[in-house]
């Protein structure tokens, strides 16, 4: 009797070295970062600019309030992956011509996801829509926010013409 010779001998431990590569891959290999290592992550909103759209439509156009909101990863190592970024801009407030305010609950919250990864020390922009009423309005005060209910806020304000 030879020991630990011959083919079936080999054949057994490399199917039991492939059976634990498998494992180890299964294990640490597809997995996703976890939410406590995406809270070092250094993301923050850079200044947020406006644009006012027309789109023709009958009976009656429709004006767009456009909010380009850069997205910064101040980090100089980690990558943000895609679809892990989330914009919100809610209206807190909308002014007419007239001087009077207009009811904020016929505006619900805009969001937007940033669906590519953000590299290191890079920024991309959100472009997030808001139908502006019928009325004229004279300003809107807008709260945007990355990553709700943790991320960083800011209170901006569109001024009409």
């Amino acid at each position: 009797m030879k020991p630990f010779c011959g083919k079936r001998f080999h054949l057994s431990y490399g199917f039991l070295g492939t059976l634990f590569l498998l494992w180890v891959i299964l294990q640490n290999g597809f997995a996703q970062p976890d939410a406590a290592d995406q809270k070092g992550l250094q993301i923050q909103l850079g200044e947020v600019t406006f644009r006012l759209r027309e789109i023709e439509s009958k009976p009656d156009s429709i004006t767009l309030l456009e909010l380009h909101v850069p997205v910064l990863n101040r980090s100089r190592k980690d990558v943000v992956p895609a679809n892990t970024i989330t914009v919100v801009a809610t209206v807190k407030e909308v002014q007419a011509l007239e001087g009077k305010l207009l009811s904020r609950d016929d505006f619900g919250a805009i969001e937007g996801t940033l669906n590519a990864p953000l590299p290191p020390s890079t920024g991309r922009v959100v472009v997030l829509g808001l139908p502006l009423p019928r009325e004229k309005a004279a300003s809107v005060t807008l709260l945007v926010q990355i990553n709700p209910p943790h991320g960083e806020q800011k209170e901006v304000i569109w001024q009409g013409q």
